[in-house]
């Protein structure tokens, strides 16, 4: 038997890759990532 946290969890990453739109913008801020493109931000800061 699975925890409700667990399920929870998997739901709502079969949501979010359910959605084409939101899959591309993913893929992006990855590849955007790779090249060098990310901001880094101190967690502490915000």
């Amino acid at each position: 038997m699975r925890s409700m946290r667990k399920s929870s969890s998997l739901e709502e990453t079969l949501y979010i890759m359910s959605s084409p739109e939101t899959m591309t913008d993913i893929r992006k801020a990855e590849q955007d990532i790779k090249d060098g493109k990310g901001i880094e931000v101190n967690l502490d800061e915000l």
